[in-house]
């Protein structure tokens, strides 16, 4: 149940930001594990930071539904 006053889109798409950047140190760290790769990659080769930022996951469907909801809601409204 969506509270009133809160703006769950914008909760989304911070969330989906965080998924966002997850998927990136993932993709860095598979380059920077393989043999030939930059000394710049060095950093994150086999550092798994890319789990830290594994809870946007769930929060990010979690609130996507809750907002999905609130949109139905809105909807509703204005059709009243």
């Amino acid at each position: 149940e969506p509270a009133p006053g809160v703006e769950y889109g914008l909760i989304v798409m911070i969330q989906l930001a965080g998924c966002l950047l997850s998927v990136v140190l993932w993709v860095l760290q598979r380059v920077a594990s393989q043999e030939k790769t930059s000394e710049y990659l060095e950093w994150i080769k086999d550092s798994g930071w890319w789990i830290v930022l594994a809870p946007f996951w769930p929060a990010m469907l979690y609130y996507s539904l809750v907002w999905q909801v609130q949109r139905a809601e809105r909807s509703k409204e204005k059709m009243e």
